[in-house]
């Protein structure tokens, strides 16, 4: 009865042995699916990382561009403005004396 009762006991403890070196396993493997998961994830934010780092030089770019731009078109502009002054008072000191001259004529 006390050989039964250790073989019992034997027998009971290699199916459990068996069962946890199964569930060892399984989680071996579900732990190599969550590393190759967590590699490839992590590349996919060192891309996206990326990604926005270059979005965000690209923007600063095109503000830097876009301010350098403005400031050239805000000069052109005043440039014009002096020259379209200036023909107006010379169109004026010129033109004063024919337009009296005509006035005068009529």
């Amino acid at each position: 009865a006390l050989l039964e009762t250790e073989a019992g006991m034997k027998r009971a403890a290699e199916e459990k042995s068996v069962g946890l070196s199964q569930e060892l396993e399984r989680m071996r493997a579900q732990f190599s699916e969550l590393q190759v998961s967590h590699e490839c994830l992590s590349q996919q934010v060192d891309a996206l990382q990326q990604q926005v780092s270059g979005e965000e030089t690209l923007k600063a770019a095109f503000e830097d561009y876009k301010r350098q731009h403005g400031k050239m078109v805000e000069q052109r502009c005043a440039e014009m403005d002096a020259c379209l002054d200036a023909l107006c008072i010379d169109f004026d000191e010129e033109l004063y004396p024919y337009m009296l001259t005509v006035i005068a004529g009529r």
